[in-house]
């Protein structure tokens, strides 16, 4: 039976600390070799890293989760859901309520326009808007209203229309 090659040559040795690491394994007590000592320090490193990603990946995902529920993310029309703008939902329908007469319905949807430029580009219902801008929308009654609380003026009102097929 043909001997392996010895993977340590005895005209370079090596310290005897990592001739033992080398030499034996010290769970089976059967030689292990350097392909295998680099195997597990590969193994090691890559399920440590595995580990390391699956926690930073977790932790994104809960702040993102946790910055769309308060509204902080802008959606892909440009909007975002309220909690951008320091006055409240109320302080916006009070004010607006000033302005117009605003349907009965319990809560309607507020939302600050975050890229108007984008907005205007794809509706004419957006044009005279502003960042900064708050959007008022009434599903029941299907009405949108672009309200701007710097000047408190009414910029746009117009009717909310649904495509039912998306």
């Amino acid at each position: 039976m043909p001997r392996k090659k010895e993977l340590v040559d005895e005209r370079y040795p090596l310290p005897t600390d990592v001739q033992q690491l080398v030499s034996t394994d010290p769970v089976l007590g059967r030689p292990r070799g350097l392909m295998g000592l680099i195997r597990k320090f590969l193994w090691q490193f890559l399920c440590g890293g595995l580990l390391i990603l699956l926690g930073v990946m977790t932790l994104l995902f809960l702040n993102v989760r946790n910055d769309s529920a308060a509204g902080v993310l802008p959606d892909a029309a440009g909007i975002a859901a309220g909690g951008l703008d320091t006055t409240s939902d109320e302080a916006v329908l009070q004010a607006v309520s000033e302005l117009m007469i605003l349907p009965d319905e319990p809560e309607p949807i507020i939302a600050l326009v975050a890229d108007a430029a984008r907005l205007q580009a794809e509706q004419a219902f957006y044009r005279g808007a502003e960042n900064g801008d708050m959007l008022l929308v009434f599903p029941q009654s299907r009405q949108a209203v672009i309200y701007r609380p710097s000047s408190n003026k009414i910029v746009n009102v117009g009717p909310l229309i649904v495509d039912d097929n998306e």
